[in-house]
């Protein structure tokens, strides 16, 4: 957002033919203002309070298609306060009444994005929400046929989701045990509270364990769950893991018309991203030697790209500012204005992107089929550009 507008002040009438196109978000797209948080807050993320792995795991399947974790403490607060405070307090802005109402406009939104999401569901995802898990499986691709459970961990008083319950949807209710649980759409879906977790899921999935039949897996070094464990035992921000098995790599064969994109996306047996507050791993075990080489040259120049990503926004923001004058009579006078702010403007660019110098550790190896890369740095915002979040958050308002 800054590096635009200082690309603007290099000439003003771009903006004035091609005004930016007008907030389509409203109160009633909260998911959308959850994305916004989320992106942003990337830029703020912390290092979250450590969970119990092993209790957290034991709640799933031995094997999954696809494992997601995302710590909602380690973003959400930490985003939302350096949205309230520190972006919205910047001295620039008070030179540019347009780029300061964008902000508060964009503030208002994401406040009543979140009013609307407490209001249906009764949490409040800054404050309520600690952590959440999602196991999915596929049995038939094609007849979309899967099973699918979520863990959300939070201060959920008891009976919570007896009240929540309306407000989600969730009309229909039978107990299984000594749970009560609440029935979904077309009775697909269950959801039950266990303690300060809302379980919810495949039918067949939650009923087997309100009925006590669920037998906790074994966390064994090496398998997909002694991985998962491995990383959320080094309390992590976001952990993405997928393996790739015969339902969902045949499903998926013929819903890919490209070889090389079917090649890219079935050529690993195991994948996993994780986002810590410090930094980015990616850990990929492939089928063959040969695919093992296309991924390590596709993720070293990810890593090429997000050093250049770096570089260049500080880069940019440091030859603009030193290019132009802020008493140019031919620069409209907002602009001038808020080029006088330039010190605050290039300090606020240096504190939230890195030089791209992030430290790299490959461990990747042709012989064991694996690619290993660990991004490190001070902070997740000097791998990951504040420049990708703010533009997906910009498409998103």
């Amino acid at each position: 957002m800054l590096v635009a507008k200082l690309v603007f002040a290099l000439d003003a009438h771009l903006n004035q033919r091609y005004p930016p196109r007008q907030s389509q978000t409203t109160p009633e797209d909260p998911m959308q203002i959850a994305l916004a948080i989320f992106l942003l807050g990337l830029t703020a993320a912390q290092t979250p309070p450590e969970i119990d792995a092993t209790a957290l795991l034991s709640q799933g399947p031995e094997q999954a298609d696809v494992f997601v974790y995302f710590n909602v403490d380690a973003v959400a607060e930490p985003g939302w306060n350096w949205l309230t405070e520190d972006l919205a307090g910047q001295p620039f802005l008070k030179t540019s009444p347009e780029l300061e109402n964008k902000v508060k406009e964009g503030l208002e939104q994401m406040k009543e994005g979140l009013q609307t999401l407490t209001t249906m569901s009764g949490i409040d995802p800054l404050k309520d929400v600690h952590y959440g898990a999602v196991w999915f499986k596929v049995n038939d691709l094609d007849k979309e046929d899967f099973e699918l459970l979520v863990v959300v961990d939070g201060n959920f008083a008891d009976g919570f989701l007896d009240t929540a319950a309306p407000k989600l949807d969730l009309k229909e209710s039978k107990v299984v045990g000594n749970k009560t649980l609440y029935m979904g759409d077309k009775k697909k879906g269950a959801a039950m509270q266990v303690g300060n977790q809302i379980v919810m899921g495949t039918t067949d999935w939650i009923e087997t364990r309100a009925k006590g039949e669920y037998k906790a897996p074994k966390i064994k070094k090496g398998s997909q769950l002694g991985r998962i464990k491995a990383k959320l035992d080094n309390k992590p921000i976001l952990v993405f893991d997928v393996e790739l098995g015969g339902a969902i790599t045949k499903g998926m064969e013929a819903k890919v018309d490209s070889k090389s994109a079917y090649d890219i996306l079935a050529g690993f047996e195991s994948f996993d991203l994780t986002l810590y507050a410090d930094g980015i791993d990616f850990d990929i075990v492939a089928r063959s030697k040969d695919m093992q080489r296309r991924y390590a040259l596709m993720f070293e120049g990810l890593v090429d790209m997000l050093r250049a990503s770096q570089s260049a926004t500080q880069g940019l923001s440091k030859a603009v500012i030193g290019i132009i004058s802020d008493d140019d009579p031919a620069i409209d006078t907002d602009a001038r204005a808020f080029l006088k702010e330039k010190d605050s403007v290039l300090a606020f660019v240096l504190k939230h992107t890195g030089d791209g110098l992030f430290k790299l550790n490959n461990n990747s190896s042709e012989k064991d089929k694996t690619v290993a890369l660990q991004l490190r740095a001070g902070h997740l915002r000097e791998i990951l550009s504040p420049a990708l979040p703010m533009l997906i958050a910009g498409l998103a308002f």
